[in-house]
């Protein structure tokens, strides 16, 4: 296992917390939006915020990739997990992280 140096060690630690927040909002975005499904009002606003919120979590997941790529690190919990596609004719599917 390669040595993080602590500069690194404070960025994925940041990013940890962001993620874990991020993913908390979206919850809490999702249980808002089914709410107020049940009652008939209109969620598309709420939806595009929950997207967008997807968008970031995303990314700040790939920043954690190349950080770890970059120390020789493997993220497991990364490695083996089935990404969420769309089901629609000709969407790529993913490629794994893990493969080389």
């Amino acid at each position: 296992m390669a040595t993080i140096a602590p500069h690194v060690r404070r960025q994925l630690d940041q990013l940890a917390f962001d993620i874990e927040s991020t993913q908390r909002e979206i919850s809490q975005q999702d249980r808002r939006i089914i709410i107020a499904l049940q009652k008939g009002q209109d969620t598309t606003n709420a939806e595009n915020e929950a997207e967008i919120l997807r968008i970031i979590l995303e990314d700040m997941k790939a920043m954690r990739r190349r950080i770890l790529q970059g120390i020789g690190g493997v993220e497991p919990e990364e490695c083996g997990a089935q990404g969420k596609t769309p089901i629609e004719p000709g969407y790529p599917g993913r490629r794994s992280q893990c493969s080389p």
